[in-house]
């Protein structure tokens, strides 16, 4: 396992993302990232100073790179809501991939339909104030 610096648009600060080279500058990505759109785990990509977010999309992995996020000040207390989201996640092959604080980000297969998701981020939303979600990688 390897790992690549990816900036974050808007943002004078880089995401470190787990990767497996898979040669000169090549990678897939093994996770969901929290902060870069545009990226799904399992994706194929370069790294390009000539694109404007840094990478190019050479492969998808076939996945939904989705965040949830709520405000820091209620995180603790909405753990357990952000738990029962991933455990929901799990019977149609979802997972929690990233965690920082109030910002999580899933990964889901990109062929499961969406009222299916979106009816548990939804909920999530719905116990959690303030809270939201959206994909990030498309």
């Amino acid at each position: 396992m390897s790992q690549v610096k990816l900036r974050v648009p808007g943002e004078s600060k880089e995401e470190v993302l787990s990767v497996q080279e898979l040669g000169p500058n090549r990678y897939r990505l093994l996770s969901a990232p929290l902060w870069v759109p545009g990226l799904a785990a399992e994706d194929e990509f370069e790294l390009s100073d000539a694109e404007p977010r840094g990478f190019r999309i050479l492969k998808s992995g076939g996945n939904l790179c989705i965040w949830f996020r709520m405000p820091p000040e209620v995180a603790e207390k909405h753990e357990l809501v952000v738990d029962a989201l991933d455990g929901g996640l799990e019977w149609i092959g979802g997972r929690l991939d990233g965690k920082a604080g109030s910002a999580f980000s899933f990964t889901l297969a990109a062929s499961v339909d969406r009222p299916v998701y979106a009816k548990a981020f939804d909920g999530a939303v719905a116990r959690v104030p303030g809270s939201s979600w959206k994909i990030s990688n498309v």
